[in-house]
């Protein structure tokens, strides 16, 4: 076997052979942290609006199960504060500390993050609730109305 022959002036590679190389290598390097970064900041924005959407909907679906079960359900405080009479006894439902509450026998907190949330009867028989919830600088309202089936 032959070694292979050199042409003249060819002594390897130069320095500037190396720099240029490195230099593409750092451009792509800094292309695909660039997407990372990118990436784990819109999968922060989803989780947080993940959370506040789960949030919302869990308050919902507990006020929501208690009302359709209720005797009585009286607004009170201004829309602040929701009370609920039923056959296994009387829950209220508020916010305090950024946490909604339903208050029966003993507290029990149904979310976080709550910001505001407001009763209103918006005629016999027909329940409105506002709920807000938030973090940091996003926020999310739901608003709902559900049927009171009374008894008479």
């Amino acid at each position: 076997m032959r070694a292979a022959k050199k042409l003249p002036g060819q002594n390897g590679y130069l320095t500037l052979d190396y720099m240029v190389s490195i230099s593409i290598m750092m451009m792509v390097m800094l292309v695909l942290f660039t997407l990372i970064k990118t990436a784990c900041f819109a999968a922060d924005i989803l989780q947080r609006d993940a959370d506040l959407d789960y949030s919302a909907r869990s308050a919902m679906l507990v006020i929501k199960s208690d009302v359709l079960g209720a005797k009585k359900v009286s607004v009170i405080n201004g829309g602040d504060q929701l009370r609920v009479e039923s056959g296994s006894g009387i829950v209220s439902y508020y916010i305090q500390s950024h946490q909604l509450y339903r208050h029966g026998l003993v507290k029990l907190p149904v979310t976080e993050k709550a910001e505001s949330v407001s009763f209103r009867m918006i005629r016999p028989g027909l329940l409105e609730v506002i709920f807000q919830a938030g973090q940091d600088d996003q926020s999310l309202l739901v608003q709902s109305a559900f049927s009171v089936r009374t008894e008479n």
